[in-house]
């Protein structure tokens, strides 16, 4: 397939992080990971300055464009195996343990399986079966107030929506476009009560648990690492 702007959003999501993340691989395989992720989340509060400010439509996609090229190029910068060294560059052994191993798109429908992870922990607290008609509806977190879990709670959550993502992969998105699509489905209704600053609020929300998930490395103690895979 030919990219140009027509099509591009047919590509599928991997192959487009991929794409994104060779442009100035040659550069960025120097960088260090904090360096690739300050530009990141340099962009994100640029995102966030721009809706601030109410600036033209067309800086605020430039800055959403710029934000994603980084964005990209850090998940093309940490895919491997955890605590194994890239090997194109010195790296601290923090680094080596910053490590995406599986594909991009199969992170995201972890999370996001055709549904909201939150309505989907939700309906099955309620004891509603999960091939039962309606389960899969468009978020309706809106109806209900913010629920807390504890830490086992948590880990539930996570190992049932992942066995739930399994079991639908066949439904996970093929394209960009797709994808979008299917975040559209999920936060329709989340999308006509939402300001463009709540959104950014919330996109900076997400980074500033990265950033914390990352910095976590330097300060916890050995006796606090668990065998398996990394929280």
């Amino acid at each position: 397939m030919i990219i140009t702007k027509e099509t591009i959003g047919k590509l599928s999501l991997d192959d487009f992080v991929d794409m994104v993340s060779g442009i100035y691989s040659r550069q960025d395989k120097k960088r260090p990971i904090w360096d690739i992720w300050f530009h990141t989340t340099h962009h994100a509060a640029s995102i966030g300055e721009e809706v601030r400010k109410d600036k033209p439509e067309d800086k605020l996609l430039l800055e959403i464009a710029d934000f994603c090229m980084w964005l990209f190029t850090f998940v093309g910068k940490i895919k491997g195996n955890i605590g194994v060294s890239l090997g194109n560059r010195p790296e601290t052994p923090e680094e080596s343990v910053i490590r995406l191993k599986y594909e991009f798109s199969d992170l995201i429908w972890n999370k996001y399986p055709k549904m909201c992870p939150v309505c989907f922990w939700r309906r099955i607290s309620e004891g509603m079966d999960t091939s039962a008609t309606g389960f899969n509806d468009p978020c309706d977190c809106l109806l209900y107030e913010v629920e807390s879990r504890d830490d086992t709670q948590k880990k539930e959550h996570i190992n049932k929506l992942r066995s739930y993502a399994k079991t639908h992969y066949s439904d996970k998105p093929t394209s960009v476009d797709e994808w979008q699509k299917m975040f559209f489905d999920i936060y329709q209704a989340n999308l006509r009560h939402l300001t463009l600053a709540d959104i950014a609020f919330h996109l900076l929300e997400e980074l500033g648990e990265v950033s914390d998930a990352m910095v976590r490395m330097y300060t916890y103690l050995m006796d606090e690492f668990k065998s398996g895979e990394p929280s």
